[in-house]
């Protein structure tokens, strides 16, 4: 998975420099003429964006990072601490080279293709109207290794847990196993992409579900996750009720709440956090709970 992750990390990257070139050059004339036509809210920091909403936009990606499976897998997969190490430097520095793009790009549609949708306006851009048919092509194809890569991890990755956290955990591993665990990541893998195609049909746009499924992660998964590393007084019951309570939380303010001026992820993981520390607090890890009382 690795090596098909870089590979596909280098076609993401080669399709946006090469489109965010010929967006620039040809079709804006230049960085100057771009920033003279882009509208004056988009020339500040903010935008049009209020402190709460760039919060809400920020906390998902944030916290998914902080507490992503794939992302721990991978730098656990490392050769060595050190090697570790330099990975994370280079995925920042890759992150640069794919966020930086997006951004420009992003924003200079609002000038050259001002009639497209918000989740649509970088692919927009892939038309010969604005890109040679090859640089489009790129385009969509990087697109749909993007999405390919990380569908495809996460769906491993659920299958995964299913398979050695719920079905097989605790039990005793012979070599019949490995032919029942094969069969059931295979039909994992199927359920829980029939599961994700459903659930796309109750969102309007492809950048809410990518939202609410971040927020999902972040704030039910990322606070336990991070206390499980770095907080020895975390209990496994405080893990299991900021679990539940952030999920909770975040379909609750979905459905009642007003996303539009408060995302999700601002209520719902305080609230997380907040109940981890105090049912922390208040029971006792696992560890602590196994060892003998003293006199």
């Amino acid at each position: 998975m690795a090596w098909t992750d870089f590979l596909s990390s280098a076609l993401i990257v080669i399709g946006l420099l090469a489109t965010l070139y010929f967006v620039f050059v040809q079709d804006l004339g230049g960085f100057g003429s771009y920033v003279n036509r882009l509208d004056p809210a988009f020339r500040t920091v903010t935008g049009k964006l209020t402190p709460l909403q760039i919060l809400g936009y920020f906390l998902p990606l944030f916290l998914l990072v902080l507490g992503d499976q794939n992302m721990h897998q991978r730098l656990a997969a490392a050769q060595s601490p050190a090697s570790a190490r330099k990975a994370t430097g280079l995925f920042f520095l890759g992150a640069v080279f794919m966020v930086a793009p997006i951004i420009l790009l992003a924003s200079a549609a609002t000038i050259v293709n001002p009639s497209s949708e918000a989740d649509m306006a970088i692919l927009g851009l892939a038309a010969g109207d604005f890109t040679p048919a090859v640089v489009g092509a790129t385009l969509l194809v990087a697109a749909l290794a993007l999405i390919v890569t990380t569908g495809s991890s996460y769906l491993l990755t659920c299958s995964g847990n299913i398979v050695y956290d719920l079905v097989f955990r605790g039990r005793r591993r012979d070599a019949s196993d490995d032919r029942s665990q094969l069969l059931i990541s295979r039909i994992a893998v199927a359920v829980v992409a029939v599961l994700a195609f459903v659930m796309v049909q109750f969102f309007p746009t492809l950048l809410a579900l990518q939202l609410y499924a971040y927020t999902m992660y972040g704030a039910a998964v990322t606070p336990t996750v991070l206390a499980a590393l770095f907080w020895k007084r975390a209990s496994a019951a405080g893990a299991v009720a900021s679990m539940l309570t952030g999920g909770i939380a975040t379909v609750l303010w979905e459905v009642l709440g007003s996303v539009e001026e408060i995302a999700s992820v601002v209520i719902a993981a305080p609230i997380a956090i907040i109940v981890l520390i105090v049912v922390s607090l208040a029971t006792k890890p696992a560890a602590m709970a196994s060892r003998p009382a003293r006199a």
